[in-house]
């Protein structure tokens, strides 16, 4: 119950300022959806292609392995065109990472 209501305020932006904040893993671009577009926008950043960078580093994360690397955009590819599995949650829906990486939204990784 107390993690739903903590969900609620962030998405809601009625929470206390802090580093936990809600996204979708894979969703690199911030659109709320997880496509080519995300691919595109990591691998931008990996050479040197996109400013400003990317608002969350957990959602560019879409292996999950605690880094922004050339993985993370041929993971997305191979879900979404070669049958691969989905990236770990929080997906498909907004929620909060639970993992043990350095990585955090609002902080490019």
């Amino acid at each position: 119950m107390f993690s739903t209501l903590v969900l609620a305020a962030v998405l809601l932006g009625q929470g206390e300022e802090s580093d936990i904040t809600a996204f979708i893993r894979g969703d690199a671009n911030n659109d709320q959806r997880v496509n080519i577009a995300d691919a595109i926008a990591i691998v931008s950043v990996l050479f040197g292609r996109q400013h400003p960078p990317l608002l969350c580093g957990d959602a560019a994360d879409a292996n999950n392995d605690g880094a922004i690397t050339i993985a993370d955009p041929l993971f997305l590819i191979q879900y979404q065109f070669g049958g691969g599995i989905p990236p770990p949650s929080p997906f498909p829906a907004p929620g909060l990472d639970t993992g043990w990486d350095q990585l955090a939204c609002g902080v490019a990784g």
